[in-house]
């Protein structure tokens, strides 16, 4: 029997989550408090597209790999039910692409769909990086629901969409006059040293604080599905394609490359997306020429998609070679088989490293 100081205090969280309807950031700090979660993802469901989105985290999950029932929250997508893990490194159903696409340290999970009208219109997943939620937590989570289907209605939805738009809880003017303030201070820095190495350090600060403005200037909610090629000599065009099922990662890379008038640029979502798309250009007789590959993927890991191409590649005693680029932040994943890849780069995406291994790839194939 719940004592009365706590049905108080889950009134004045339901209450607490009702103000913040539409405020995503808010939600999460919310419900962390609540269940002493880490971290707190809420997916909101597209069904033009039959995907699940994240509005802070700007990455996807297709219900076609949910369906396949190989992932946690593919569990709790196809029961219509709660998933918990104790460990997830105990869970057999455990899949890093889509149970955990940032690659945090997590111990244990808890996803919770919303359904509606036997849909599942939105699904809430709780994470801790140490221990596991206790009974009580689960029990709270329990009591709770109720407020959670208004989270996702199609109404709160589109109202989160206009105040979630940004990287920021303050708006965008705030935080270019905070990046601007610190790059005077960078400037300073770097006027009143002599010493080289510190120097150099300043710089990879104004590089940071320059990929930051990247970050933060594109709307990641309108991503194009496809880049409309206008060059008329193909010839002379580098074909470019980049690998990722988070699609802020694809925006921003695009956003960094594509002033090249030289680079036809297009997208894949998932490991079976672009393996099909490498397939193609093979028959189509119009190779890639520059794979920018993440690692894990739905469908496809990155290193699996490395090797099939690489195994064709050596089969067919082809001249020319793909140049893959691996983007996984998490370089271990590689490490084995890094001799397969061309280039390395970690993300965040940075846009001196982008530069460095583009001008590097230029310099190689001599592009003009």
């Amino acid at each position: 029997m719940i004592h009365i100081q706590q049905v108080d205090r889950y009134n004045q969280i339901k209450e607490s989550l009702a103000h913040a309807l539409g405020n995503t950031t808010e939600i999460i700090c919310i419900l962390k408090e609540v269940t002493s979660s880490d971290n707190i993802d809420l997916l909101f469901y597209d069904a033009s597209q039959q995907l699940f989105y994240d509005k802070i985290k700007k990455n996807t999950i297709s219900i076609k790999f949910l369906e396949e029932n190989n992932s946690m929250i593919g569990k709790a997508y196809v029961s219509q039910s709660p998933y918990s893990s104790s460990h997830i490194l105990y869970d057999q159903t455990y899949n890093i692409s889509i149970d955990n696409p940032f690659k945090l340290s997590l111990s244990a999970q808890v996803i919770i769909p919303i359904i509606n009208e036997e849909k599942v219109v939105g699904m809430i997943r709780f994470s801790k990086s140490k221990y596991t939620f206790d009974k009580g937590i689960l029990e709270s989570l329990h009591i709770l629901y109720g407020s959670f289907s208004d989270i996702f209605s199609v109404e709160m939805d589109k109202i989160a969409e206009k105040l979630n738009n940004t990287f920021f809880s303050i708006k965008k003017d705030e935080v270019y006059e905070i990046i601007d303030d610190f790059k005077k201070k960078t400037n300073t820095l770097c006027t009143s040293t002599d010493n080289p190495e510190i120097k150099k350090l300043i710089h990879n600060i104004k590089d940071h604080l320059a990929s930051i403005s990247d970050y933060i200037h594109f709307d990641a909610n309108h991503l194009p599905v496809y880049h409309q090629d206008t060059k008329a000599n193909h010839t002379t065009c580098m074909r470019v394609l980049i690998a990722d099922d988070v699609q802020m990662n694809v925006k921003i890379l695009n956003a960094m490359i594509k002033e090249n008038p030289l680079l036809d640029i297009s997208f894949a979502y998932d490991g079976i997306e672009t393996l099909k798309k490498i397939r193609q250009s093979y028959r189509d007789d119009n190779l890639i020429n520059i794979l920018f590959l993440d690692h894990y993927m739905p469908g496809k890991l990155g290193l699996e998609i490395t090797q099939a191409i690489r195994k064709y590649e050596n089969t067919k005693n082809l001249h020319s070679r793909i140049i893959i680029i691996s983007i996984t932040n998490d370089p271990t994943a590689i490490e084995a088989k890094k001799d397969l890849y061309d280039y390395h780069i970690s993300k965040p995406f940075a846009r001196a490293d982008i530069t460095t291994v583009m001008k590097s790839i230029e310099d190689s194939v001599k592009i003009h």
